[in-house]
């Protein structure tokens, strides 16, 4: 059978107990009060002069978590009077992120977010420096104007673009394109068709309008070089490893990038432009020959549809016209006769090198 003892305590037990436990707590807390000196830096009690220099030797994150830690702290990091590089205010989502960057030059950049945590200040961790009715009104505005860009070929005037979720964009987006440095699209609705006319466009486009494009194709497009490089001069290579396509501007005189290098690698397809000095310079001279060719082939059949056919073709009023023909078929020999000097082969219709 289980006893219940009744344990009574007296008022003066009870008081003295309760003496105990305050004793208790404030000696904890002295203890815990004495482990946080040991392992916390006084730096609000250092003159100012060594403490701004503390300051300055932080990072940017850092400095922006001291002010945040109080008011008296986030007034000395105004006084150290540090200026910044670059300034950026950025947007983010699961997928990607906006980057909009004060260095110089207002600049917006868009870039695909790993979902990696690089340590950046949280929203959520500013959220005391957001209360004012102006901060508001400033972020309703920015976002306004974000939204704003998509979809809209205002998108396309940053250095940098990668966007995940691409389906809104048109090929007529990317003629917008304007001394971009890498322009990456991943989800979109683009065929062979749609990059034959974007390559078309560089081609006579008279300005520079970017340094790296990649665009994702979907995983079952097929890769088909006739509907891509239709109407276009282009050249054949595999002396890097894989298949390259090499094109020109047709201002290539004008233009710091004039030659296009296309890859089609796992659906990928990329366009690269550089310099006519730089490892593309053969290609160059090559293409020049081939351009050169085929304005003398066109030559011929115009000159072919103005000759009679029968016997009136050798009536004396037709011999210029033979006469011309014959030049411009020595002059393709001539240029053939160079192409296969510089190991150019013509295979099923299409010029390797």
């Amino acid at each position: 059978m289980m006893r219940f003892i009744n344990l009574e305590f007296s008022d003066e037990t009870t008081f003295s107990l309760f003496k105990l436990y305050l004793f208790v707590k404030r000696t904890k807390n002295a203890l815990d009060s004495i482990e946080n000196r040991k392992t916390r830096f006084p730096l609000a009690k250092l003159p100012f002069v060594p403490m701004k220099e503390v300051i300055r030797s932080m990072t940017v994150q850092e400095r922006i978590k001291l002010a945040l830690s109080s008011y008296q702290m986030e007034y000395f990091v105004y006084l150290a009077r540090i200026k910044a590089s670059s300034y950026f205010i950025s947007f983010k989502d699961q997928k990607s992120y906006i980057q909009l960057e004060v260095a110089g030059e207002m600049d917006c950049f868009v870039y695909l977010n790993g979902g990696r945590d690089d340590g950046n200040i949280r929203g959520k961790e500013i959220s005391k420096w957001c209360c004012g009715k102006s901060m508001s009104e400033n972020i309703a505005r920015a976002l306004e104007r974000i939204q704003n860009l998509f979809p809209s070929p205002n998108a396309f005037q940053f250095l940098d673009m990668e966007y995940h979720e691409a389906h809104w964009v048109r090929i007529e987006d990317l003629f917008s394109l304007r001394n971009s440095i890498s322009v990456t699209l991943m989800l979109n609705r683009f065929n062979c068709p749609h990059l034959n006319q974007l390559v078309c466009f560089w081609m006579k486009c008279t300005h520079s309008m970017f340094r790296q494009l990649t665009i994702h194709m979907d995983n079952t497009a097929p890769f088909l070089p006739n509907l891509i490089f239709k109407d276009v001069t282009y050249l054949t290579t595999s002396g890097r490893g894989f298949q390259e396509f090499v094109i020109h501007s047709k201002s290539a005189t004008c233009l710091e990038f004039p030659i296009a290098v296309i890859s089609w690698i796992d659906s990928i397809f990329k366009m690269i432009t550089t310099r006519l000095d730089g490892e593309y310079s053969k290609e160059y001279s090559i293409l020049k020959l081939l351009s050169r060719k085929n304005e003398l082939e066109e030559e011929i059949a115009k000159t072919d549809s103005r000759i009679p056919v029968g016997d009136r073709k050798y009536d004396l009023s037709n011999q210029p016209m033979i006469s011309r023909k014959s030049d411009l078929l020595k002059k393709i020999r001539d240029l053939n006769n160079q192409l296969k000097d510089l190991q150019v082969e013509f295979v099923d219709g299409n010029v390797v090198l």
